[in-house]
């Protein structure tokens, strides 16, 4: 029985290969689909409508489906347009004599053709997050989206009135931390750190009604690093845009809590906000507090107010109680430091990049 089994198997083998059904099959499964997603590619055309002047094709396998890493802009089948632009230049008397012969024809596929693209275009979701200029497409096996030096995002409010939301991310930076600008409709709103090892940002944004420009501004130039060609600064991933939620969020200037740790380390100033959405209150905001190795002077700021200011001991745990009187909204909670950080690894020698400044555990509002 074996053995006929494998006559039987290899008889089918040869059966599908002299009848080129591997070969339909493989276009129908593989090819197809990736054409219709993607169109026809050309990776010259798109180098150069994306800004760079590059002859090499032979870097990325079209046929594994992937985007093209350098790419900021890419619009499937875009590459046809060379090739329309062509055959009118060769038969561009051909075609002129044709118009003139059936105006109407010709008007009436024309209309139809932009009725059909106008349809299509209004059957397309409203997307609350649309990345713009600056930003690569998301590589296979990542991610993260990279940005080059300045970003844009649209972001999308449906509502008929301006609105609070939070708009959240993780990001991360390329090779060094960089301070980064965000601009809602040309107007600076915030900054924020991002690190190297990774951090969660919040950001509050006041969204008006319809399309909003954001856009993020580097302090350092985008860098590359072998083998990636790609000159990128900072990623992010996990975005969203929503609606504040009751509660405490640390946000910019704080490191992620590390295995095995209770407390969460700021490098050099550090932002907390606060949520209140009941009406407004006086609560009592506690916290423990410690600084690294060396004494700091901090000072503390409540909606923008001076509310405390001391000097923290590197070798002494704080205990610290604020009397908050929180308004409805939005609420934040500011600690800034006299000193800079300093980096672990050239004060204790050890792998350890975090530049590092306090230290805060066992937060709690009541």
């Amino acid at each position: 029985m074996v053995g006929e089994h494998q006559i039987f198997i290899k008889s089918e083998y040869f059966k599908k290969v002299y009848s080129f059904s591997i070969l339909s099959n493989t276009i129908y499964e593989h090819y197809f689909p990736l054409f219709l997603k993607f169109g026809p590619r050309s990776r010259i055309f798109e180098n150069l409508i994306n800004g760079f002047i590059n002859i090499d094709i032979r870097i990325f396998s079209l046929s594994k489906g992937l985007y093209f890493p350098l790419l900021e802009f890419y619009l499937p089948f875009f590459s046809l347009v060379p090739v329309f632009i062509i055959i009118i230049i060769l038969w561009r008397k051909e075609i002129f004599s044709l118009l003139l012969r059936h105006k109407r024809i010709i008007l009436i596929l024309i209309s139809c053709v932009l009725s059909i693209s106008f349809l299509v275009w209004l059957s397309q979701p409203i997307r609350t997050i649309n990345f713009q200029k600056e930003w690569y497409p998301v590589s296979p096996g990542e991610d993260f989206r990279w940005m080059r030096n300045n970003g844009t995002i649209i972001l999308y409010n449906e509502k008929n009135v301006a609105k609070n939301f939070l708009f959240t991310f993780d990001t991360i930076s390329n090779i060094v931390d960089r301070e980064v600008d965000v601009y809602l409709n040309n107007q600076k709103i915030d900054s924020f750190w991002s690190l190297k090892g990774g951090n969660k940002i919040h950001v509050p944004v006041i969204l008006k009604s319809g399309s909003n420009i954001l856009e993020l501004k580097t302090s350092e130039p985008c860098l590359k690093s072998s083998p990636d060609i790609r000159c990128i600064s900072i990623g992010i991933v996990n975005f969203s845009i929503n609606e504040p939620k009751e509660g405490i969020l640390f946000s910019k200037g704080w490191y992620p809590v590390s295995p095995g740790e209770d407390f969460r380390w700021m490098r050099n100033n550090g932002t907390i906000l606060i949520y209140n959405k009941e009406y407004s209150k006086t609560s009592t905001f506690e916290i423990e507090l410690f600084g690294y190795f060396r004494n700091r002077k901090i000072i503390v700021l409540f909606n923008k107010e001076i509310i405390d200011d001391f000097i923290l001991k590197h070798s002494m745990i704080v205990d610290k109680k604020f009397y908050l009187k929180l308004k409805l909204g939005l609420n934040i909670l500011e600690f800034y430091s006299s000193q800079k950080c300093d980096v672990v690894k050239e004060v204790e020698y050890l792998p350890d990049f975090r530049c590092l400044n306090l230290a805060i555990k066992k937060l709690k509002i009541v």
